[in-house]
C-alpha cells in the first residue's frame, strides 16, 4: 500500500513537471517566431 502511494505521488510531479518543460519549449517557440518575423 505504502510503495503505491510513493510511486503515485512522484508519477504525479513528473507529470506536473513534464507539463512544466513543455511549456518552456512551448514558449520558446513562440519567442523564435516572433524573432523571425521581426
Amino acid at each position: 500500500m505504502f510503495t503505491r502511494e510513493r510511486k503515485r505521488i512522484k508519477l504525479g510531479e513528473n507529470k506536473s513537471k513534464g507539463q512544466k518543460v513543455l511549456a518552456k519549449l512551448r514558449y520558446i517557440k513562440i519567442e523564435r517566431q516572433k524573432k523571425c518575423f521581426i
